[in-house]
């Protein structure tokens, strides 16, 4: 099963990997990038797309306030369309 957000674009675009904070915060990282970058949805106090600096969010899971959210627990996340493999 793919999970997918809405793109800035309005197209369904595959995320990779999660990330959630005890306060609520969400990384959806979309396109993995060079030298410690990632592209992705945040949802924070503002919902927006952008670069993610991953060595910030391995600093905050070091400091236990960030976590990477197991794949089979991505279903109850209301932001991430589920699709089946085979209508892809």
């Amino acid at each position: 099963m793919k999970y997918n957000v809405v793109s800035p674009s309005g197209k369904l675009t595959e995320v990779l990997y999660v990330y959630e904070s005890y306060t609520g915060w969400y990384w959806f990282i979309t396109e993995v990038q060079p030298e410690g970058y990632a592209y992705g949805f945040v949802h924070g106090l503002e919902d927006e797309w952008g670069e993610i600096y991953m060595p910030d969010i391995e600093k905050l899971i070091e400091a236990g306030q960030v976590w990477k959210v197991p794949r089979k627990n991505w279903l109850g996340i209301s932001y991430l369309c589920a699709q089946r493999e085979e209508f892809n």
